[in-house]
């Protein structure tokens, strides 16, 4: 059931104290804008890790929505110039 986990390990961790720190979660290999679909191919295909980043990262203003690119949501950095 995917509401019953358990941590088991803790790997690593982390300090993030800026959107700086956040955004080096993403590949570096990201065009300017960009759609769940593209960054889920940088990410070895895992759709769905790419959707709950690019919905975390756009809550924290790291992201934001462009517009869209046929039904898909184009997403670049907030302060991307």
């Amino acid at each position: 059931d995917r509401h019953d986990h358990r941590l088991m390990q803790v790997i690593d961790s982390r300090v993030i104290e800026s959107a700086a720190d956040l955004r080096k979660f993403l590949p570096n290999n990201l065009p300017p804008e960009f759609t769940n679909r593209d960054l889920s191919a940088a990410l070895g295909n895992n759709y769905r890790r790419a959707q709950a980043m690019t919905y975390v990262l756009r809550q924290c203003g790291v992201l934001q929505i462009k517009g869209k690119r046929g039904r898909a949501i184009l997403y670049s950095f907030e302060n991307a110039g």
